[in-house]
């Protein structure tokens, strides 16, 4: 694939996310609206290349710095003015524009500037990640297993104690817990498949 297809895939993808929100049958059914949404991350992650991530990382730490702050002051902005009209449920890009009571114009520039934000906001927490492996770098591997199976806490809202130091002490020994839980199953899954070919 050639540079300028890439560019222009990403491109008609991130337009396809902005408009995808004014079609009625696009929202929670199948996540079709969070896979439309969220596909051009998705598309870049897969078509980025080593030499840009390390091209990025190769920065001199004062520009590092530097880039981060202005982009996080830049994010700080736009987010303020974004959450000045849509509803924080609008950042779960699971609805169209319709259910959130947004307009078609109004929802696209929403949309925008949350790409915006987001693509702003990884390329300044890439040049920040530290280029060896340290302590926590293993956590931060592995935290697929634990997004895709993340609704399953969900239910556990509803036996959530009313006082605030019972619910933040319940949900850490539930989410502690959980996250064991996912982390011997994957290990588990990891021995199954070695066995396997052995």
């Amino acid at each position: 694939m050639t540079r300028i297809y890439r560019i222009s895939v990403v491109i008609a993808t991130i337009i396809l996310g902005c408009f995808s929100g004014a079609l009625w049958w696009i929202g929670r059914d199948f996540s079709l609206s969070r896979t439309l949404v969220l596909f051009p991350f998705y598309y870049t992650g897969l078509c980025c290349s080593k030499k840009m991530i390390n091209r990025i990382k190769e920065l001199r730490s004062t520009r590092k710095l530097l880039f981060a702050a202005i982009v996080f002051i830049i994010a700080f902005i736009l987010g303020s003015w974004l959450m000045s009209f849509v509803p924080i449920t609008f950042l779960h890009h699971a609805e169209g524009f319709k259910a959130l009571n947004l307009s078609i114009s109004s929802g696209v520039q929403a949309r925008l500037i949350c790409y915006i934000i987001a693509a702003s906001l990884g390329l300044a927490i890439l040049a920040l990640t530290p280029g060896k492996e340290l302590w926590f770098s293993k956590f931060g591997a592995d935290t697929f297993p634990v997004y895709i199976s993340h609704g399953l806490l969900m239910p556990a809202n509803t036996f959530a104690p009313t006082s605030t130091p019972g619910t933040l002490l319940y949900f850490a020994v539930i989410i502690i817990g959980f996250i064991y839980l996912v982390y011997w199953i994957v290990n588990w899954g990891r021995n199954f498949k070695l066995k396997l070919h052995l």
